[in-house]
């Protein structure tokens, strides 16, 4: 693939400048777009991060993980892929398959009217390079009972 660059500039490790483009030009391997260490590609692996509740109340029907932390290493913004553990969670053919519908730009997941009391999620974010992270587990546990919320009156 041919990319233009201004005159002089930097070039990511792994382009190379050829004498048959101007000094403008780079070429950028297609399969090793981030350049490469022995044969292998020197993307940055994506890193997936999950913040959210850990427990929810009896009466709560709301969940919200926010994956927003996580790390491509890419220009184009990253391919997010939730689900359920189906060995772990309630209702875990229900919600993989709503999981499964939405768009790979999800990074906020909102579940609401949700069933069930236990939820192993899973994420993995994809870069544009198409490097894939780790899994990334988090638990969400629906407490038996109601959860107080304290008050103060002065």
């Amino acid at each position: 693939m041919r990319v233009g660059t201004r005159v002089k500039a930097l070039r990511p490790r792994g382009w190379q400048v050829d004498s048959n483009y101007a000094d403008d030009e780079a070429i950028v391997p297609v399969d090793f777009p981030c350049g490469r260490v022995g044969m292998v590609s020197a993307c940055e692996t994506p890193v997936a991060v999950v913040f959210g509740p850990s427990t929810m109340s009896a009466c709560d029907t709301d969940v919200v993980l926010d994956a927003s932390a996580s790390t491509s290493g890419g220009v184009v913004n990253p391919q997010y892929r939730w689900r359920v553990d189906p060995f772990s969670s309630d209702y875990a053919e229900e919600m993989n398959a709503y999981l499964s519908s939405l768009p790979t730009t999800t990074r906020v997941l909102t579940l609401s009217n949700i069933r069930g009391d236990r939820f192993d999620f899973a994420l993995w974010v994809t870069s544009s390079f198409g490097q894939i992270s780790d899994k990334f587990s988090h638990v969400v546990v629906r407490n038996p009972l109601p959860v107080p919320v304290p008050s103060v009156d002065v």
